[in-house]
């Protein structure tokens, strides 16, 4: 795995957006990660549904 340390790294220049350009950027991406979100809590919700009945479904307890 490749390394750097911090001498090397501040050698790059990076552009750094203008206030305007960051919350124009941040209206048009904001639901976009509004969506992220709620996908990576609807996920783990599914995966305690899953873990919770599939155990059930398989032993025959509950029946589909």
């Amino acid at each position: 795995m490749p390394r750097t340390n911090w001498q090397d790294m501040a050698r790059y220049e990076i552009a750094v957006p203008t206030k305007k350009i960051a919350v124009d950027f941040t209206a048009e991406v904001q639901s976009l990660i509004d969506k992220i979100i709620a996908n990576i809590y609807e996920s783990r919700i599914l995966s305690n549904v899953r873990d919770t009945l599939l155990p059930r479904l398989m032993s025959g307890e509950l029946a589909v």
